[in-house]
């Protein structure tokens, strides 16, 4: 058992998925479409406060990957979040100018922009987070765009709020007629020469893809978003639509605000997860917690100073990081803690300290996201997370829909 605990009730799932990020939410959506009853447990919405919006990295050219996407962006789709069907990456700019590319992108992101191509980037003034003339001068520089710019003022409501403020007011009918009417006023003329008008991506959380439509109306060309930077706009809209979704099939419960502190593994198996107060019982659990990054894997100071020198001589000090629900193996490179995640086997089960030593594999936990651990220094590629959490949350509910059988045989 890890953590102490005074559980006043407890509730049962087929699967429970520790974590509501982009792993843990993928996971969920995977394990309930086999109709079995699904606990999200998770403290936030993890790192999807920090995402861009866009699945970068590549998707294999497997029957595996192609499944995983076509469940991806149809339940995207449902949700009211639709992805671009396009094949193959598309050539955007970062919202620092950078030229980046995308394997699966939000359709109003989504825009091919080949080297030449004619961009007009609009700033918003009281949004310092986006300032259009580097934007601008970075993507002619670096990804051959024939960019110009212009900045607006979104006027007094705007204040000098964050994206999410300003997607809210985005959201208001009213007000969004009369930006519309300003920017065919300020934009047409320059916006008549472009290919695409790049905009902040603050069009809206409810109705940004209304929004863009009526811009690319009213200006004559395409509209795009850039990429965000935290707070994450198109992050907070992924959540909030697909838990939405998730919990409309009345299969899924999803508790925010809860940190799993403790855990029961008997024989290889973990049998519940507990926060505390409420223990979280079921036949199968994804670990989805976020790694370093996201407090799934704790640095204490001793590993923190430790790594840097020889074990030797920290004799006695814990000189890795931990994993604090199961008391998981971790691996990583040293100080890179961006790379440090479980250590797990092919399908994905972890692995803990056996009680006489040597590690025990659990066999009804699987690991998805930042939690298995990355190769690079810079946090592990939407794709593979996409992927990971998809085939983490199909061998949950395979393995919860075989036990059932057992039940009831």
């Amino acid at each position: 058992m890890s953590g102490a605990t005074t559980e006043r009730s407890a509730l049962d799932y087929d699967v429970v998925v520790v974590g509501a990020g982009l792993a843990g939410l993928v996971a969920a959506a995977s394990a309930a479409e086999s109709g079995l009853r699904v606990g999200i447990v998770a403290r936030s919405s993890g790192s999807l406060g920090l995402w861009s919006g866009l699945v970068s990295g590549r998707i294999p050219p497997t029957e595996a990957g192609a499944r995983a996407v076509r469940f991806f962006m149809g339940y995207s789709a449902a949700a009211g979040l639709p992805m671009a069907e396009v094949p193959g990456t598309l050539r955007l700019v970062s919202a620092t100018g950078r030229p980046v590319t995308s394997a699966l992108t939000p359709r109003t992101a989504a825009a091919d922009l080949a080297p030449g191509s004619k961009v007009l980037v609009v700033g918003f003034s009281e949004l310092a987070d986006y300032p259009a003339a580097l934007i601008a001068e970075t993507a002619s520089r670096l990804a051959g765009l024939d960019c110009h710019y212009r900045s607006l003022s979104l006027g007094s409501a705007a204040g000098r709020g964050l994206a999410p403020r300003i997607a809210r007011l985005f959201d208001d009918e009213e007000w969004f007629d009369g930006f519309l009417t300003s920017a065919r006023r300020f934009l047409a003329a320059d916006a008549s020469s472009a290919s695409t008008v790049l905009l902040p991506p603050v069009t809206g959380l409810d109705h940004f893809g209304r929004n863009v439509a009526r811009l690319e109306d009213s200006l004559g060309t395409a509209v795009r978003e850039l990429p965000a930077l935290p707070p994450s706009v198109p992050g907070h809209r992924f959540s909030r639509l697909w838990r939405h979704r998730l919990e409309s099939t009345g299969r899924v419960s999803v508790h925010i605000g809860r940190t799993v502190t403790g855990s029961r593994v008997e024989n290889d198996r973990c049998r519940w997860v507990s926060d505390g107060l409420v223990r979280y019982e079921a036949t199968s659990f994804v670990l989805a917690t976020g790694g370093v990054a996201g407090g799934g894997i704790v640095v204490g100071p001793d590993a923190f100073f430790g790594l840097s020198r020889s074990v030797g001589d920290h004799a006695g000090l814990v000189t890795k990081p931990v994993e604090p629900v199961l008391g998981l193996e971790t691996r990583g490179e040293g100080a890179a803690w961006l790379t440090w995640g479980v250590r797990t086997d092919y399908d994905g089960h972890p692995y803990r300290a056996g009680e006489g030593g040597g590690a025990r594999r659990l066999e009804n936990v699987y690991v998805a996201g930042w939690e298995a651990g990355v190769s690079g220094a810079t946090g592990p590629q939407a794709a593979s997370t996409l992927l990971d959490a998809y085939r983490a949350g199909s061998l949950a509910a395979r393995d919860a829909c075989l036990a059932r059988e057992r039940w009831e045989t």
